[in-house]
């Protein structure tokens, strides 16, 4: 809707009360609409969209949440109610919007007309219509999710659809209602950066409500022990919280640990927030190392080449080597695959699936390979496997606020993945990783937020409601650099966790996870993991060619085993999965061994 014609002389609008509220608040507003000089013919009509989160409005049941009505003075004017509830984030000319941002109200003119400063009113979660009795359900909820919430207004004035885009003009300024976070429910100590050494390090501690919304962030000085690992511990009132685990100097001299968010969405696409916003999210309230945002590059609204040259400026503008990290992206979609397409540096093309060629995979293969880029599936739709590249595939996103894509009845199962209706590709008939690695596709792991919500590496909302909190990647790189990170993505040398900060070390036969060795038939292969837990770990399960092939309990935040698999006299992948007592996961990237002939 972003896309839409801004015109100053279809009107204004305001909303009553306009004062703040908490999140979950429960309330009637008013939003009123006043007519332009452009006026409101007979047919003409009004769109407004109630936000996602937002009790959903409807127009029957005066006693349920939502419950809308529209009122007017004007004499003669006569209107009519239609509420369309699709959340789909096509823009659909016919209907005359989107559902990315919410769900839309429609005002129609049925007889009369608005001229210049005539107004009505929308009354979304009427409880004047009977009452706040206390044994009413009426009225309507604030979303879960804090932060400014637009109510979007936009006019077809004479009934014609005749604006770009829709078919509506937006007014010049809407109206905004400012969510609050609830009262902390919960407090979160993050270190990030690497082992200095000294006996404290900086500390981001925020206080969450029970929507996992930041309240209050601060940076606070915090005391560190070691052991193997870099663990601080702060003391707030009565209770003391320990941070995330970081790397003793001792493991830094081998490769440090980045850790960073590189899928999500911003107002660009059919998220919330600016570019800058998003990137300063990530970077000061979620200690995140490094960072992409990945608008969709033609869903909501379609990425147009003017916001991609902003992006390219936002991505060079907060990239600080040492100390974050940020590339360059979008999320690629043609009906076929979901995929995030990204670049090395802040230059790179916009490659959209419905132009032209760009909808056949080999051709997107090609141009990434030629400019240097990597593909990486979201593995909620998948890819495309009929352009398949190694060289510019080499990892795929196993989890993120969706869930996991690790194999049919996997813990945090995206819950729609087997009856995935969006495949229309042959080559697309599986999104489940073990199938992939069985296929032979030798890809690591990777995991994101896909925030909708633009909070990079603590978000757990999508576009329309809350969801699993969103994954984090780990990569081993020996310095905080675009070459350095975007160089372990390439070779592998990451790991995916569902947004905890636990530390994992696999290898097989002293090979780092993401490598390639080969063995001769019957040799011992000697598999080692080695985990400090973001919180006590309940057990293990290594993997061998799709089966679980050693399983045990830990009951502590450490772990540390040797294991030996012998007479193997055939190709095989390995990878870890932790698992921690709050359900939290960790994925190794898989080792490939192959048989020397």
């Amino acid at each position: 809707m972003h896309r839409e014609i801004v015109d100053p002389n279809v009107g204004g609008a305001t909303i009553s009360p306009a004062e703040p509220v908490r999140v979950k608040e429960r309330g009637t507003w008013s939003i009123t609409y006043t007519s332009g000089s452009a006026g409101i013919a007979k047919g003409g009509s009004v769109r407004i969209t109630i936000p996602h989160g937002f009790s959903i409005p409807q127009v029957k049941a005066f006693f349920d949440p939502g419950f809308t009505t529209v009122e007017t003075d004007v004499p003669g004017l006569s209107l009519e109610l239609k509420v369309v509830t699709d959340i789909f984030c096509r823009i659909d000319k016919e209907m005359g919007h989107s559902g990315a941002w919410g769900r839309n109200v429609f005002i129609f003119v049925k007889q009369g007309e608005m001229n210049e400063g005539d107004q009505f009113t929308l009354k979304y979660g009427n409880q004047d219509y009977y009452g706040g009795e206390p044994f009413m359900n009426n009225g309507s909820l604030a979303r879960e999710l804090s932060g400014l919430a637009e109510f979007t207004v936009a006019v077809d004035p004479d009934g014609t659809r005749s604006a770009p885009i829709t078919g509506y003009r937006r007014i010049d300024k809407q109206p905004l209602l400012k969510i609050m976070a609830g009262v902390p429910v919960e407090r979160i100590a993050l270190i990030n950066g690497i082992d200095d050494g000294s006996s404290s390090q900086d500390a981001l501690l925020i206080h969450v409500d029970a929507f996992n919304n930041p309240a209050r962030i601060e940076r606070v000085e915090c005391p560190v022990s070691r052991n193997d690992v870099v663990q601080g511990s702060i003391n707030v009132g009565n209770k003391r919280l320990l941070t995330n685990p970081l790397p003793t100097l001792e493991h830094q001299a081998q490769l440090p640990v980045w850790w960073g968010d590189i899928h999500g969405h911003t107002m660009h696409s059919d998220g919330l927030g600016t570019n800058d916003e998003y990137l300063a999210f990530a970077r000061d309230s979620s200690a995140l190392d490094f960072s992409a945002i990945t608008d969709h590059d033609d869903i909501g609204p379609r990425l147009l080449d003017e916001e991609w040259e902003g992006l390219k400026k936002s991505v060079q503008k907060w990239y600080e080597p040492g100390r974050f990290v940020t590339f360059l992206g979008h999320e690629y979609r043609n009906g076929k695959c979901d995929m995030n397409f990204y670049y090395p540096g802040s230059e790179g093309l916009l490659l959209r699936g419905t132009d032209g060629n760009f909808s056949d995979p080999a051709v997107i293969s090609k141009k990434l390979r030629d400019i240097g880029g990597l593909i990486i599936p979201h593995m909620h739709f998948g890819a495309d496997w009929s352009g398949f590249d190694q060289d510019i595939y080499r990892v795929m996103e196993v989890y993120s606020s969706h869930g996991s894509s690790e194999y049919k009845g996997c813990p945090r199962e995206i819950p729609y993945l087997s009856k995935q209706i969006q495949k229309t590709s042959e080559s697309n008939q599986t999104c489940y990783v073990h199938d992939i690695l069985n296929a032979g596709y030798r890809l690591g792991f990777t995991a994101g937020s896909d925030t909708h919500s633009g909070r990079p590496g603590f978000s757990d909302w999508t576009r329309v409601c809350r969801t699993y909190f969103g994954g984090l990647t780990g990569v081993f790189a020996p310095e905080l650099t675009r070459e350095a990170i975007w160089n372990a993505l390439k070779a592998r040398r990451c790991f995916a966790t569902t947004g905890n900060r636990s530390l994992v070390y696999f290898h097989v036969n002293g090979a780092i996870m993401g490598s390639e060795i080969q063995l001769k038939p019957g040799k011992t292969r000697k598999i080692t993991l080695k985990c400090h837990g973001d919180g006590e770990i309940v057990h293990f399960t290594i993997f061998r060619s799709g089966e679980a092939w050693k399983h045990s309990d830990v009951g502590d935040a450490h772990l540390a085993v040797s294991l030996e698999d012998t007479m193997r006299s055939q190709d095989d992948w390995y990878y870890a999965r932790i698992t921690l007592s709050d359900g939290g996961m960790a994925w190794a990237s898989p080792v490939w061994v192959g048989i020397a002939r």
